[in-house]
């Protein structure tokens, strides 16, 4: 597998454990406030992401990475 490819497919696992995430956490609003907030984007691009209507570029992406691991670390 190219390392194009690997990277995609690393940005797009990303995503869907973003949606799983905060799928499971039901009434998510103050969360994606967060998130906005962390990666320095507007609330609408965060819900945008999560319905999969856009895709965040790839600094976004990995800025997405670093919340969804200290989001992790807080269960």
């Amino acid at each position: 597998m190219s390392q194009i490819n690997q990277n995609n497919q690393n940005d797009t696992e990303i995503l869907s454990k973003l949606r799983d995430y905060m799928h499971f956490m039901k009434g998510y609003g103050q969360l994606a406030i967060d998130l906005a907030r962390h990666t320095k984007s507007s609330t609408r691009s965060v819900y945008r992401w999560i319905k999969g209507k856009s895709t965040p570029g790839k600094n976004k992406i990995q800025l997405i990475k670093v919340w969804l691991d200290n989001q992790d670390s807080r269960i």
